[in-house]
């Protein structure tokens, strides 16, 4: 599987369509189609038993070298072939193929990211951190607001407080993003210091604020069917 489709990328497709869900911001339902029960499942669940088959070789690829695999065909294309001429031979040659074989193809959905967008699966972690942090906060708010002072000591203290945890296990964590790092002078969990001296929020403040932008967006565009889709 190609790196834009990545077992992780496409976890953090589904769970910002969980979170578009949970949102009840409206979903192209007729694009998902193919994703079976969603709704209602984990990705853990979702993935051996639907998602794997959507996402797996059903697009035509350039391959470096040649394997045995049984749900795919072959051919030899001359690089002197225009892409026009080496189309029209090729659907002849399948046609002939697929005649003397007896093997008659049905159409599947495929599904893939949006082509052309690259992304960083660490960052999106990020983004939806502290989308789900600020929803937590949301929840036990009696104003219905969060200052973001307060999200941004939030998602600080899940960082530091998980990397804490994780610390002599093998178990790989995300550590507390750079951008969020900068004004702390010193690791409210263990005490150390991590400056000589605490320095302004303000950069920090922008970057938790933008977080929240961009997982809204990745959100959105989860719902429409077109993810990551223009985010940045």
């Amino acid at each position: 599987m190609r790196r834009s489709q990545s077992k992780e990328a496409i976890r953090l497709w589904f769970e910002c369509l969980k979170r578009a869900h949970a949102a009840k911001i409206k979903i192209n339902h007729r694009y998902y189609s193919g994703w079976g029960d969603w709704q209602d499942m984990k990705f853990e669940q979702w993935w051996p038993a639907v998602g794997q088959t959507l996402f797996v070789r059903n697009r035509v690829e350039l391959v470096d070298k040649v394997e045995a695999d049984k749900d795919a065909v072959f051919a030899r294309i001359p690089k002197s072939h225009t892409p026009t001429q080496a189309a029209n031979e090729l659907r002849r040659l399948l046609l002939a193929h697929y005649k003397e074989t007896g093997h008659k193809p049905t159409l599947e959905r495929s599904y893939a990211l949006t082509e052309g967008k690259e992304l960083k699966v660490v960052n999106v972690r990020a983004y939806l951190h502290t989308y789900d942090i600020q929803k937590q906060l949301l929840a036990h708010s009696v104003t219905g607001k969060v200052a973001s002072t307060e999200l941004l000591e939030a998602v600080r203290l899940f960082y530091l407080k998980r990397t804490e945890k994780w610390k002599n296990s093998k178990r790989r964590v995300d550590g507390l993003p750079t951008a969020l790092i900068n004004g702390m002078a010193v690791n409210p969990v263990t005490g150390m210091r991590i400056a000589m001296e605490a320095s302004d929020n303000s950069g920090a403040l922008r970057a938790v604020r933008r977080y929240l932008t961009v997982a809204d967006k990745l959100i959105a565009n989860a719902a429409v069917g077109d993810w990551p889709g223009d985010y940045l």
